[in-house]
């Protein structure tokens, strides 16, 4: 199965939470993901083999402040699909150049 993932440094290109849906645009992101504009410019593609165990479900809201343990300002709504992958090996073989 593709998923994708939205990051925003190298860092945090591979990791546990992915989707299924590949990202339509920026602001579509933000609100299906509830992704904070600072957290993801970037998309990457992984797959995930057969017979992988995940958690899948649908994405919480997010608070949305202005700066870190400041006043929150609003929320961006969520409710797009999330994938939580738990297998260390596999996110391992994602940050792993091919």
């Amino acid at each position: 199965m593709t998923v994708y993932r939205c990051w925003s440094h190298p860092k945090y290109q591979a990791g546990r939470f992915v989707s299924r849906i590949r990202p339509a645009g920026p602001l579509q992101t933000q609100l299906d993901l509830a992704l904070a504009p600072q957290w993801g410019n970037n998309v990457s593609e992984f797959v995930i083999p057969r017979y992988t165990r995940y958690y899948e479900g649908f994405v919480g809201e997010q608070p949305v402040k202005a700066i870190e343990d400041s006043d929150t300002l609003d929320h961006l709504p969520g409710g797009g699909n999330q994938i939580l992958v738990t297998d260390e090996g596999l996110i391992n073989q994602w940050k792993s150049p091919k």
